[in-house]
């Protein structure tokens, strides 16, 4: 979605202490009863997606980076969870130091029985320390025009 929408997505290398110290969530039945504990410090297999390229993993650092023209602008973000099922995708990232927001924000994709797919975004935001502060009207308009080319990207056939 990111890539469809006219973000590139570059994993970076994430501190041996970030990985290890990751966080799997508990999994849990139909009856909302934990079945799997939580688990740090196991090693983290790569999984690659149908184009090649690594698809992020909870505790990764990734830049999502946006070119117009020669202005690249680069924001370092860390995938706090995935999820990867049969009729749902989803993930969730942090921003971190040097990204204009500090918070969180999660995308969900859903396909429902009858076919129809549901983007769900749940965002917990605001203008990070220092200038951009002053920035914050420009950051909600930019928050909202990059959310419409979400929906634009999962909108027509998937390449």
């Amino acid at each position: 979605m990111p890539i469809r929408s006219g973000l590139t997505v570059e994993l970076t290398e994430t501190p041996r202490e970030v990985r290890e110290g990751s966080y799997t969530p508990v999994e849990f039945d139909a009856n909302g009863t934990p079945i799997a504990p939580a688990v740090t410090g196991e090693p983290v297999e790569t999984v690659y997606g149908p184009d090649g390229l690594p698809l992020g993993t909870p505790g990764d650092s990734v830049w999502l980076a946006w070119q117009w023209g020669p202005l690249k602008l680069r924001f370092p973000v860390r995938v706090i969870f995935v999820i990867d099922e049969a009729d749902r995708k989803g993930i969730a990232l942090g921003t971190l130091p040097g990204h204009p927001l500090t918070g969180e924000e999660a995308f969900f994709v859903d396909r429902e029985e009858d076919g129809s797919v549901w983007l769900t975004l749940r965002s917990l935001t605001g203008p990070a320390e220092g200038w951009w502060r002053a920035a914050t009207p420009a950051l909600a308009i930019a928050q909202r025009v990059l959310r419409g080319r979400y929906l634009k990207a999962l909108s027509g056939p998937v390449d």
